[in-house]
């Protein structure tokens, strides 16, 4: 029998979107098919109804992380113009990696429960990512943050010297050029480590997956539930940037 793929019957998003970013985070894939896809319904891209809690908090926050690493990536490559708003791209970075977080705490909750002994996953990879993109977050919390135009290209202030350019007017009257980066360049470079960090995270869950999939307790827990029939409203997840990111469900389809 052949595995389930992500490209073949992941839900619309990750389906239209898994040859971006598949290539930066090939673990997403390996985690779903061993945590998340067992929770689904018959026939169906949705997880059963009545599942355990942590589980169905897990499946909620891995999706999550990718819906915003996924707008990211598509805000990243939109014109050149769309990159004013860059305050939503690292708006949906920071998400995923608090997201991520997160998830990291939920997997080694369950692990705990069926397996005697804590998971050796690294979480410093996530913790370092979230530094990076502080200093950025908590400007955009409070305002726009402002950048240069240079032969048109916007250019924003490198991580090191955010804290110097809180107010617009050094940003005008006491700037250096060397101290200010090509927004897609920054960007991309941001986009890059945060993908690297989840996946030596996730390559680590992964790898700590074998006793806990081995467990027959475990692949008892991921069968309970009951067999809903199919949904009949659309659901929207919400990212960080406000703009909703639809979900529009369709009846389900046999899998492939």
């Amino acid at each position: 029998m052949l595995e389930p793929r992500i490209a073949n019957i992941g839900d619309r998003i990750e389906r239209e979107t898994w040859e971006t970013i598949g290539p930066y985070f090939p673990h997403y894939e390996v985690f779903w098919r061993l945590h998340i896809y067992p929770l689904r319904a018959k026939n169906s891209i949705h997880v059963r109804d009545g599942i355990d809690e942590n589980l169905q908090l897990l499946a909620m926050l891995h999706y999550s992380i990718y819906v915003n690493l996924a707008r990211a990536r598509k805000k990243i490559e939109d014109r050149a113009d769309e990159l004013r708003f860059f305050d939503e791209i690292y708006a949906n970075l920071q998400r995923s990696c608090e997201l991520a977080v997160t998830l990291v705490s939920v997997f080694d909750r369950i692990h705990r429960r069926f397996v005697p002994r804590a998971p050796g996953v690294n979480n410093a990879p996530l913790g370092t990512i979230q530094e990076r993109f502080r200093a950025y977050r908590n400007l955009i919390h409070t305002s726009l943050l402002a950048f240069v135009m240079d032969e048109g290209t916007i250019r924003i202030p490198k991580p090191i010297h955010i804290e110097k350019f809180k107010l617009w007017t050094n940003v005008l009257y006491h700037s250096d050029p060397e101290e200010f980066e090509d927004v897609k360049v920054q960007l991309e470079n941001d986009f890059r480590a945060l993908c690297s960090a989840l996946e030596q995270v996730w390559k680590e869950m992964c790898s700590e997956s074998e006793p806990l999939c081995s467990n027959s307790e475990y692949v008892k827990l991921q069968q309970v539930g009951n067999e809903p029939d199919p949904p009949t409203i659309n659901v929207s997840v919400l990212p960080a940037s406000g703009q909703a990111f639809p979900m529009k469900f369709s009846p389900p389809s046999p899998r492939k």
